[in-house]
């Protein structure tokens, strides 16, 4: 059958328009809605989870009427038929990283996401099968980067304010983390210069070329210096799509774009920086003034370059024969230029880029912090060690969706808080392992292979599936440095893109005898999948009902309402969800309280018995730890709780606050030892021990780290930490160490109740040690006349 006949096949096989238009047209609206919901960020916390589990509910009733279409039309014909089989070995590897999985509760909503991945593999691969509907869904992409872009210039102008858009200086825009709005814009940059290539309309034409100078100033904005070290590599990777025409036109108008954008960069962050104080409508219209113009300035230069290409298209290309090996001329010069820059960089480190004085002061800075090994590049590579320090106890089915963020301070060589990975595969390879790693990337391997084969077989000068590539590389590449696939908006996007990548395959006729006995079951299979539908469908409503009741029981409290109301929805939502943590945190945090009110066992009992469940299941999980410990501390059961502090740090040796709480303890309980007559007791021996043989080589190890480490954290010693321990060199009589400490607590402490008691050990010390004291006495105790008769009590302690 030839291409041609195939195609009319199947339109005529296609008996539901309407079907196949719904599931295009709620594909659009998740499109369009989602991103203003953080991006649909998968951080691990409750705060992002019911935007999610509502979009997880669209995509199943979305997989359900794939499935209803997959009835009538599946057949095991074509590597795109092979392609949505091979997809569901995503979520199985997700479903068998659950069985070590660090965070159960994590590892199973991971799973469920990863249904989603499927979902819009599926509707790429097979609703976007015609022009009309492929374009459909890429003018849909366009059109909601566009509107996104505009909101985030409206934010950074003080229009409208939509939490953490701008956020440290930085325009992030919906997803509140601007590299992963980087990510989103490195893909917008390109498209928008496409499509300004291959529109034909002269409207259309006009505002895609009016949205280039916005797309590129937001990009800008973002201060990502990862997107700007990508933006040439991405366009390097997309140029060979295009004809040797085509691509010396991308690059002008890329170029142009770019000169535009930084020409009125300095006067919009001025404006926007001045917004971000105090809002002034008369310089925030000035603000779009701006980039109004520059728009104006950009699409008549845009149309003018159009035209002489036009006229020299007329005169010189057309009727001459295109070779596939002049895609390559340009993309090979540019390489070699790239490379060249880069030895000159880094052989010429000393090179200031101030003195290019067209570009804005902030970029320069910007840039040249790049090779500088500023603390969140080295800290990075931190990660990727201690990450594959994981891998390496959970190599075949890995830790579950989100295990880096429960296990990362187990493993970790340097003080960081970190619960991204920062680089998607790596991340991957943490929660799926080995064997989802590597179903990753042979599905990786074969789209981009049946892809970039199947465009150069073509020839044409235009392939409507390049939108689809573009996206898919750029969330791709950049997510080589950044944790971009963590939000689920951007993940969807790019199994979306897969999926549109093989959909051309359908005329790649396979004929054996596994096709033929597949393609009898066909309609089985689609059967089989219903049920497996209904089976996820209902329990992504469990998921959302188990969250719509937890937020019940927040506003309840935020209300004031009676305990047994509150815990009445609290006790539903962890009946549905036994292992979600911050559904159990909430209800022990309420136990708590209630028994520091009234005393009564019952809740002390309760909640101590829901945090050891807890911890059967989850024995290192830190938040739980910490409810024990302060269960202990509720209870005066000092030995217990200490227990519990030297049980963390085996595991956490970081953490510096744990260090404070271990010595803090010893102290006490040698006090109360001391108390009983035991001057010299282990509790005070131990203290010690912890902090000459464990916390001053740490500090030592800490010093030694590279300075882009050091510069991005702190461990040092606490005030806390100086003051236990100079009490304890006090008692076992070393003065010298005891003045030494003491003096150390006081100047590193800024509570000033605390300080004041430093103080009167630091005086009492001086005098033990018989150095001068008398004028910093006298002017303290002029300020505390208590302090004197304390700080006799102290200097006469046996």
């Amino acid at each position: 059958m030839s291409n041609k006949g195939y195609k009319e096949h199947l339109l005529k096989k296609q008996t539901i328009p309407v079907l196949y238009w719904t599931i295009i047209s709620i594909v659009s609206l998740i499109l369009f809605i989602t991103p203003y919901f953080k991006g649909l960020f998968n951080g691990g916390s409750i705060t992002f989870q019911l935007p999610i589990n509502i979009t997880l509910i669209s995509c199943m009733v979305l997989l359900m009427l794939v499935s209803v279409f997959f009835y009538k039309n599946w057949k095991l014909e074509s590597l795109r038929d092979i392609f949505s089989l091979f997809i569901w070995l995503i979520p199985l590897s997700y479903l068998l990283s659950q069985i070590n999985a660090a965070s159960p509760f994590q590892a199973k909503f991971s799973f469920y996401i990863s249904i989603s991945y499927v979902v819009m593999f599926l509707v790429g691969a097979y609703f976007s099968n015609t022009n009309k509907s492929l374009q459909f869904i890429n003018y849909s992409i366009l059109f909601s980067g566009y509107i996104i872009v505009l909101f985030g210039l409206l934010n950074w102008f003080g229009q409208v304010h939509y939490q953490d858009s701008v956020l440290d200086l930085r325009l992030s825009n919906v997803f509140q983390y601007a590299n992963a709005y980087a990510a989103f814009l490195l893909a917008l940059i390109v498209l928008t210069i496409f499509n300004i290539l291959v529109s034909k309309k002269l409207l259309w034409r006009m505002l895609h070329s009016f949205m280039l100078v916005p797309v590129l100033l937001s990009f800008l904005l973002t201060l990502s210096r990862a997107g700007y070290i990508l933006l040439p590599i991405l366009i390097l990777l997309c140029l060979p799509l295009f004809t040797l025409f085509q691509q010396i036109k991308l690059i002008v108008n890329l170029l142009m774009g770019i000169v535009l954008s930084i020409s009125i960069y300095n006067k919009v962050w001025q404006i926007g920086l001045a917004m971000n104080k105090k809002f002034s409508l008369y310089e925030s219209l000035q603000g779009w003034a701006f980039i109004g113009i520059a728009c104006l300035v950009g699409a008549a230069l845009i149309l003018l370059i159009q035209k002489v290409y036009d006229w020299y298209e007329g005169k010189y290309i057309i009727g001459s024969e295109h070779k596939m090996y002049k895609n390559f001329i340009i993309p090979a010069i540019l390489l070699v230029l790239g490379l060249f820059l880069i030895w000159f960089i880094f052989n010429n480190s000393n090179s200031d880029l101030s003195r290019y004085k067209f570009l804005p002061d902030l970029l320069i800075q910007r840039i040249n912090s790049i090779s500088s090994g500023d603390s969140s590049f080295s800290y990075r590579l931190w990660y990727y060690g201690d990450a594959i320090q994981v891998v390496k106890d959970y190599p075949f089915f890995g830790a579950g969706g989100n295990g880096w963020s429960g296990l990362y301070e187990l493993y970790q060589t340097a003080p960081y808080t970190s619960r991204q990975v920062h680089n998607f595969y790596v991340q991957y390879l943490v929660e799926t392992g080995l064997f989802g790693t590597c179903i990753l990337l042979v599905l990786l391997f074969g789209v981009y292979s049946f892809f970039l084969i199947n465009h150069f077989k073509r020839n044409e000068n235009y392939n409507y599936r390049i939108p689809s590539f573009i996206v898919v590389t750029a969330i791709l590449v950049h997510s080589m440095f950044d944790f971009d696939m963590s939000f689920l908006y951007l993940a969807m996007l790019v199994f979306l893109g897969l999926g549109i990548m093989v959909s051309e395959s359908r005329n790649m006729l396979l004929k054996n005898k596994l096709s033929n006995i597949l393609s009898k079951f066909s309609r089985a299979n689609a059967i089989i999948l219903s049920i497996a539908v209904l089976i996820l469908f209902f329990n992504s409503i469990k998921l959302l009902r188990a969250n719509t009741m937890f937020e019940n029981a927040q506003n309840e409290l935020k209300e004031q309402k009676r305990f047994s109301v509150i815990m009445e929805n609290l006790n539903k939502a962890i009946s549905l969800e036994p292992k979600q943590l911050e559904y159990v945190l909430l209800k022990i945090n309420l136990l708590k309280s209630i028994y520091s009110q009234t005393r009564d066992e019952k809740y002390y009992i309760e909640a101590s018995n829901t945090v050891s469940q807890y911890l059967s299941h989850e024995p290192q999980n830190s938040a739980m730890l910490e409810q024990q410990y302060s269960l202990y501390i509720a209870k005066s059961d000092l030995q217990k709780a200490l227990q519990n502090v030297i049980n963390q740090l085996e595991y956490r040796p970081w953490n510096i606050s744990l260090f404070e709480r271990a010595i803090v303890l010893y102290n006490e309980l040698g006090n109360a030892q001391m108390k009983q007559g035991h001057l010299h007791n282990s509790f005070w021996e131990s203290a010690l021990d912890l902090y000459n043989n464990t916390l001053l080589m740490k500090i030592n190890e800490f010093n030694n780290m590279p300075a882009g480490i050091r510069s991005g954290t702190s461990f040092v010693i606490t005030s806390q930490i100086y003051f236990a321990i100079g009490k304890i060199e006090f008692f076992n009589k070393d003065f010298e160490k005891a003045t030494e400490l003491l003096r150390a607590s006081v100047s590193s402490s800024s509570d000033e109740k605390l300080q004041s008691e430093m103080y009167r050990w630091y005086i009492a010390s001086l005098i033990k040690a018989e150095k001068p004291y008398k004028e910093l006495m006298d002017s303290f105790v002029l300020k505390y006349p208590e302090a004197k008769a304390q700080i006799e009590e102290i200097v006469s302690t046996p």
